[in-house]
């Protein structure tokens, strides 16, 4: 709840000029941006974690990882379509964001006090035996000999990194290559039926394949786009950009679905190998992962858009038009097959989970029954 409250205060921060000076304005919005990232992984992360604790079945972690990805999928297609039109009926500019972010969180804060109140039906004093106390220290090195758990984190990272390096130049493409941005608010229509069965299909395809096989499927979906930029360049007509901003959109709900499913898996691999069950820790470890992949992105992206001399107030060469394909087609390509890489790493099979959670259960039935 503290994390909710937080994050409405610096999501209105963000959207907030102060009358500062450059420096002070740079000091400024690194606070905020700060204050927020700390904000949100205090209110996510237990979320996450809490996955753990509502189930131990396969089938039934599978079907609330799937409510939570559905969720996000529908409120952020829902913002794609309705943010431009709203920020301008609450004044427009930065006054209009603004608003429109007081809007939201007037709208959220409610349910994420919902959320933290039925999550007390569970997670209340006394409830789980008290962990063994242990320094900061050794459990971070605990987290970092959790082979699964640095597998996904590696595979998030790198997985986020690549949606966030051609996210951040995706308007440039439409804006300079396509020289159409209408894509844009069209695809968001389009996106939420999309992600909701994509997220909606997860646990049925999960009992059919291995969550291994669903990330290739995913990855396949999400080389798509990049592929056929890759081989047509700039010589893509509107309706084929829109569908394939569709597809890559359903890649990435499969991808980061598949991915996150596996986390109860890594606090159990924990709790088998070390009889810790640091759920919050390894979520944390992982959200920290996919948020500094997206940082990573964001970065790279400005790196290599600087590199050709890029600058919106200047004519767009054809060096830079190429390197906004690229972004877009080969390194996103390039990426996205580098994160495949922890994934086949990754040593919990479903078979292997199944005798970690058989032999937990047994090794936990003496207590259960005293």
């Amino acid at each position: 709840m503290a994390g909710g409250a937080l994050m409405c205060l610096t999501m209105i921060l963000r959207f907030s000029v102060p009358p500062f000076g450059t420096t002070g304005k740079i000091v400024y919005y690194a606070v905020a941006f700060a204050l927020f990232s700390m904000a949100f992984t205090m209110c996510c992360v237990p979320w996450q974690a809490s996955v753990s604790l509502l189930t131990a079945d396969y089938h039934g972690r599978n079907l609330l990882l799937t409510v939570r990805s559905m969720s996000g999928a529908v409120v952020n297609a829902v913002i794609g379509v309705t943010v431009l039109k709203s920020v301008a009926r609450l004044g427009g500019d930065a006054v209009g964001w603004r608003n429109y972010t007081a809007v939201l969180w007037v709208l959220g804060l409610p349910c994420v006090y919902l959320c933290q109140r039925e999550l007390r039906r569970i997670d209340h004093a006394g409830a789980y035996p008290p962990p063994v106390k242990r320094p900061a220290a050794t459990q971070f090195l605990g987290v970092l000999r959790n082979r699964p758990a640095m597998c996904l984190g590696g595979a998030m990272l790198i997985a986020a990194l690549a949606q966030s390096m051609a996210g951040n130049c995706a308007m440039y493409y439409y804006q300079y290559v396509l020289e159409d941005t209408s894509v844009l608010q069209a695809t968001s229509v389009y996106s939420m039926p999309i992600s909701v069965f994509a997220a909606l299909c997860t646990p049925l395809i999960l009992h059919k394949i291995e969550k291994r096989r669903l990330v290739v499927i995913a990855y396949a979906v999400s080389m798509v786009r990049p592929a056929l930029l890759i081989m047509l360049g700039g010589s893509i007509s509107i309706p084929l950009a829109t569908a394939l901003v569709v597809v890559s959109r359903l890649g990435t709900v499969l991808l980061n679905t598949a991915i996150m499913a596996w986390i109860p898996e890594c606090v159990d691999w924990a709790n088998w190998k070390e009889g810790l069950a640091p759920a919050g820790l390894i979520n944390a470890a992982i959200t920290f992962m996919q948020k500094l992949g997206r940082s990573l992105g964001q970065w790279m992206a400005g790196l290599l858009m600087g590199v050709v001399g890029f600058d919106a107030a200047e004519a767009i060469t054809e060096r830079i038009l190429r390197q906004i394909l690229n972004i877009n087609g080969l390194y996103q390509a390039i990426f996205l097959t580098l994160a495949l890489a922890p994934i086949f790493l990754f040593p919990i099979s479903h078979h292997k989970a199944e005798e970690i959670r058989n032999e937990l259960a047994r090794r936990d039935a003496p207590d259960q029954e005293t």
